[in-house]
C-alpha cells in the first residue's frame, strides 16, 4: 500500500502541469477520484483508477482539492479528481416561493447554490428522492424544474 502523506501542488501549477502533461502520455498518471465528503478527510483508505491502493495521512492543516498532487515521480504520479456532482434545479415561480422553498432546503440541511433565478441542490442520493420531498412545491406550481 502507497502512503501519501503531503500535497506536493495542484495540476494547475506551472512546474507541475508540465510534469503531469509528460507523464500523461506515457500513462502512467493515476486518479483518486473524491466526492465532497471525502475532501474534507484526513485520514482515508482507497483505490485509484488503475487499481493502486493507497492510504491518505494528511496533517491537519492540508485539504484535499479537485487537482490535488498527492504523488509525482519519474514514472508515477497520482492526482485527486472530484467525482462529478449532480444537482436538481428549481426555478421558483415567484419572490414568495423562493424564500418557501429555500427556507425548506435549509430546513432539509441540503446543500444549494445559485445560478442565477435557478436554485441548484446538490444530490446526495437519487434524485426522484429530493421530488418526491418538494413535490408539494411542484404541485402548487410554486417551482417548476429545470432541466440542465
Amino acid at each position: 500500500m502507497l502512503v501519501l502523506n503531503k500535497i506536493i501542488g495542484n495540476s494547475t501549477d506551472q512546474g507541475v502541469a508540465e510534469q503531469l502533461h509528460d507523464l500523461n502520455h506515457h500513462g502512467v498518471v493515476e486518479h483518486l477520484v473524491l466526492n465532497k465528503d471525502d475532501v474534507l478527510r484526513h485520514r482515508l483508505r482507497m483505490k485509484t483508477d488503475k487499481g493502486t491502493e493507497c492510504a491518505i495521512q494528511l496533517s491537519r492543516n492540508e485539504m484535499l482539492s479537485n487537482g490535488a498532487v498527492l504523488l509525482l515521480e519519474d514514472k508515477k504520479a497520482i492526482v485527486v479528481q472530484m467525482a462529478k456532482v449532480e444537482y436538481l434545479c428549481l426555478r421558483p415561480t415567484s419572490v414568495a416561493a423562493a424564500l418557501e422553498v429555500g427556507y425548506f432546503c435549509g430546513n432539509m440541511h441540503w446543500k444549494v447554490d445559485f445560478e442565477g433565478d435557478i436554485l441548484r441542490i446538490m444530490l446526495n442520493g437519487p434524485k426522484e428522492r429530493y421530488i418526491e420531498r418538494i413535490f408539494h412545491f411542484i404541485s402548487d406550481v410554486k417551482v417548476e424544474l429545470v432541466h440542465e
